[in-house]
């Protein structure tokens, strides 16, 4: 009986907030006014409501043609000064590439070194590192002046070479061992062997400073740190394991497996680290990964086949020049890719193609009329998708979902546990390590919002705010007797904006504040009307929001509707009206950059229907981008400002639909079970 009543009151609530949308949208007679006053309507052409397009896929740039007989074949990239670096296995030498023209610059000799592979470069002290496979030496290079400075001997066969926290790691493939290499003194200060079998190549967790070393007959991956292993992180990674990488978003290791096995493995960060296989369908070499658009680069002697993390799925087959076995850089912020081919003498320069990340809510209903919830993420073309959490039961929930800024995990609400009341949990963005925490107290914890520095979570718990460090503890009440919720922190981390009844009343909400460290709330929008929605400007010095102040009252019912939409100055507390039409105007949400609001309105519109509408900050140049598509609450920007995602009702389904603000395009990302509501956009992240 209990669990009936808590689906109860989920499905109430939602119902309340649909309905409560659907009544302040009537229709109304008087003559629509898009514009200011004083200044001149501005009319849009709409494009089409479009199905999901086919998604656009990476291509080759250009091909960067070193010497003949070269045989490029490690890579590595110096991103803050534009300059790649490649060792030559033939000719001995290392060729610098310039990046930002994408051309061959200079061309260094190594002396006394045969058969250079494995590359390494460190920004701290601006030197390149080559494993020199045939004379078992380290070539240490200074890139600036162009010169060889020195060799320091390692053990044999030296493959894949690593720099991290001041050491240098050199993967000795013929001797069994792992060279260590104080970056300053130039000396070897540890050789690290235990059974390696036939250590390879290397790719480094910046992130949790580490070092991993494939074992390429041992079938696993090394963890390293400060110069020593790890013994309880060494990875299983399939077997003949070579190529390495390492996605710093999702804490997954990507391993090429040579030989018949064709598959690249999986391996995640946790006690479960198998994270599956992807078979390629011939031999993989190398691999790299761009942890900003989640696309994984196998390379297979002469292609490099792209498959998208989100759901393992090939996306393009890209031809490269013969021998591409050893070498691949990728640059993140740009969307490059660099491929070695030791055969013809080429470094192919891939371009990847900008993709970001949409968390979102999926509802499911059963024949007996109850429901449940779980969250999803997608690419912004909605053809790949990873669902995060699985319902238990009919009547298990999950929603609310809200990204650190770091983009590297969620917090989210849930009604999971046995007594199916409300927690907040936290998760990865592939849906591991999902944790309770906030079954220490209190019976309704919902709405997480992130700290600006990731640090903090704050949250509603039985109607109050409270804030907690990320991991669960210190749990501070920030409330009390307000009946707050939805708890948004500002962009400069100093203060919690909320809605909530002022003391003693219980007919209409407003806008306070609290200090994010505690203090005293302040109600900074005072008036007996509903102040709901907030949006903060990306400066923390004003908040958005919508009102029913105008709403035209008799008796205490209210006879016309009219939303209207405010902006109040957190130092002064002085208001400023933004829209003012008979129609219903809500939602509003401040676009990252900051020059825009969007919101929903109903204006012009059929009965229970809305548009998305932007304005500038003062509330000028107000201009309709959609036509009628019944969006609801909340909007989301996109962490560019480019683009807006929208969902209909709950009750509808949840069509999601992505609007872009320059062409005033819309796509629809629903179909099928791609159905949802609350968009929420993955930060653009990548370290």
């Amino acid at each position: 009986m209990r669990r009936i009543a808590v689906l109860t009151t989920v499905l109430m609530s939602l119902i309340v907030a649909v309905v409560w949308m659907s009544n302040t949208m009537q229709p109304v007679p008087t003559p629509i006014v898009l514009a200011a006053p004083g200044e001149a309507l501005t009319h849009t052409l709409y494009l089409p409501l479009i199905a999901k397009p086919a998604p656009t896929t990476p291509y080759v740039v250009t091909t960067i043609q070193l010497p003949a007989g070269s045989q490029p074949h490690g890579i590595a990239l110096d991103l803050l000064g534009g300059r790649a670096f490649v060792g030559n296995h033939a000719a001995n030498t290392l060729s610098v590439i310039d990046t930002n023209r994408q051309v061959l610059s200079a061309t260094i000799l190594l002396t006394g070194a045969d058969g250079p592979n494995g590359v390494a470069y460190s920004a701290e002290l601006d030197r390149v590192y080559v494993a020199n496979r045939n004379t078992n030496n380290l070539s240490i290079v200074d890139p600036t002046i162009g010169t060889w400075l020195k060799n320091v001997g390692v053990g044999q066969l030296p493959d894949g070479v690593a720099v991290m926290d001041g050491l240098i790691y050199v993967a000795n493939f013929g001797s069994d061992s792992i060279s260590v290499i104080n970056a300053q003194t130039t000396e070897v200060t540890a050789t690290l062997s235990d059974l390696f079998h036939k250590p390879a190549l290397t790719t480094v967790n910046e992130a949790e400073r580490l070092v991993y070393v494939s074992v390429y007959e041992g079938g696993y991956a090394l963890t390293l740190r400060a110069g020593q292993t790890v013994p309880t992180q060494a990875k299983s990674t399939g077997t003949l394991p070579y190529g390495l990488a390492y996605d710093q978003i999702t804490r997954r290791l990507y391993t090429a497996n040579r030989g018949a096995a064709h598959t690249v493995y999986l391996t995640d960060e946790g006690v479960n680290w198998y994270g599956g296989e992807i078979n390629v369908g011939q031999e993989p070499f190398v691999v790299g990964v761009n942890a900003r658009t989640g696309h994984i680069f196998v390379v297979c002697g002469e292609v490099v086949k792209v498959y998208d993390r989100r759901d393992n799925v090939l996306i393009a087959t890209l031809p490269v020049g013969a021998g591409a076995t050893e070498g691949i850089a990728v640059d993140a912020e740009r969307g490059l890719v660099y491929v070695t081919s030791s055969d013809t003498d080429q470094v192919t320069v891939i371009q990847d193609i900008p993709v970001l990340d949409l968390a979102f809510v999926s509802y499911v209903t059963h024949p007996s009329g109850l429901s449940h919830s779980n969250l999803f993420i997608t690419d912004d073309t909605g053809q790949h998708v990873l669902q995060l959490t699985q319902a238990s039961a009919e009547v298990d929930l999950n929603w609310q979902p809200a990204f650190r800024p770091d983009g590297k995990a969620l917090a989210f609400t849930s009604s999971r546990e046995a007594d199916h009341e409300w927690d907040v949990f936290t998760m990865d963005v592939l849906g591991h390590n999902q944790i309770n925490m906030t079954n220490d107290g209190g019976t309704d914890n919902q709405q997480p919002a992130w700290s600006p520095d990731g640090s903090r979570i704050a949250w509603r718990r039985d109607w109050n705010i409270w804030v907690m460090n990320a991991d669960g503890t210190n749990k501070t009440q920030l409330t009390s007797d307000l009946t707050a919720r939805s708890p948004l922190w500002s962009p400069d981390g100093k203060w919690i904006c909320f809605i909530a009844f002022p003391p003693g009343v219980m007919n209409y909400v407003n806008v306070y504040l609290v200090p994010a460290n505690g203090g005293t709330p302040i109600n900074v929008t005072n008036t007996p009307a509903n102040d709901l929605q907030a949006s903060w400007s990306p400066d923390s010095r004003e908040i958005v929001f919508e009102t029913d102040r105008y709403n035209i009252i008799s008796n205490t019912h209210v006879i016309t509707y009219n939303w209207e939409l405010y902006k109040v100055n957190i130092s002064t507390t002085v208001q400023t009206r933004l829209t003012n039409d008979p129609a219903q105007d809500h939602a509003a949400a401040w676009s990252p950059d900051g020059s825009q609001i969007a919101f929903i309105s109903d204006r012009g519109n059929a009965e229970y229907d809305s548009s998305l509408y932007l304005m500038k900050p003062d509330g000028s140049q107000q201009r309709r981008v959609t036509p009628a598509l019944h969006l609801s609450w909340p909007l989301a920007w996109s962490p560019d400002s480019q683009r807006v995602a929208a969902a209909t009702t709950w009750i509808l389904n949840g069509d999601m639909y992505l609007i872009e603000i320059g062409s005033n395009q819309v796509t629809s990302l629903a179909s099928g079970a791609l159905q949802g509501v609350f968009p929420t956009w993955r930060p653009d992240t990548w370290k």
